[in-house]
């Protein structure tokens, strides 16, 4: 966490910059630049910590889509959403399974209900009605309910396609940016331990956080924080929070 902060204000420790910054501009151009470098600051942070944000709860987004689809919408196929749902959180280190089942899930459902919409699917064909018919006793109580498996399973002919399938679209968006989240973390964590020249430790536990902590493994197989160890907590009040937010953050992701 703090390694990522202090990369986006790595620009910051030149001398050239800290000068501009703290003295007053004289120039359009002095005040141009102390503009842009604080507006690029900032869309640094921004960008940085957004990152961070999705990371910890797109996961979550995505589960919840697929509880609203369910409830909105009751069909035979959204029986395999809740399914999904219940396993992801109850084991965490499925993930990427279980994005996997319901973006191909999901994919397939939107096609057939495409499909579904052809003129060469004829309605009265697939759609069979069976009552109950020449019996000597129905009860007053028993429901005459149309057999239709397609409308059942969550298919049928409707002129707004775009409404009836908008939320598995957007559940199939949000699963493709959860994928390029992942997958952008991971690589942006592989070239920190290669410019810090620390050794990355990978997570043990596949779970929904991936804790981010850059470590230096010593001879003696121990370790220590590369950016603020524990020596260094003790040299002030600063530096103590600084060790207590990396590390409760790196315990926080184990959790």
């Amino acid at each position: 966490m703090l390694t990522g902060f202090l990369e986006n204000t790595d620009h910051a420790n030149s001398f050239h910059t800290q000068q501009i910054l703290q003295c007053e501009a004289k120039t359009w151009q002095e005040t141009l630049y102390k503009f842009y470098f604080r507006t690029n600051r900032l869309y640094k942070q921004i960008n940085y910590y957004g990152w961070r944000f999705a990371e910890l709860h797109i996961f979550k987004l995505v589960l919840l889509i697929m509880v609203l689809i369910s409830t909105l919408k009751v069909c035979g196929f959204n029986t395999i959403l809740i399914i999904l749902v219940t396993i992801g959180l109850t084991f965490f280190h499925l993930r990427k399974l279980i994005n996997l089942l319901t973006l191909s899930a999901t994919g397939l459902y939107i096609l057939l209900s495409m499909c579904y919409q052809f003129e060469i699917v004829k309605q009265h064909i697939i759609e069979k009605n069976f009552f109950i018919k020449n019996s000597s006793h129905i009860d007053s109580n028993m429901s005459l309910i149309p057999n239709d498996t397609a409308k059942w399973f969550g298919l049928e002919s409707t002129p707004n396609i775009d409404r009836f399938i908008g939320l598995y679209i957007l559940l199939t968006i949000r699963l493709t940016f959860d994928a390029i989240e992942r997958y952008r973390q991971k690589h942006r964590r592989l070239l920190l331990s290669v410019r810090f020249n620390v050794h990355l430790v990978e997570n043990r536990f596949p779970i929904l956080f991936q804790p981010f902590a850059l470590k230096t493994i010593n001879d003696d197989n121990t370790y220590e924080f590369d950016i603020v160890n524990y020596q260094q907590a003790d040299q002030g009040i600063y530096d103590f929070l600084k060790y207590l937010a990396n590390f409760i953050f790196y315990r926080f992701g184990l959790e």
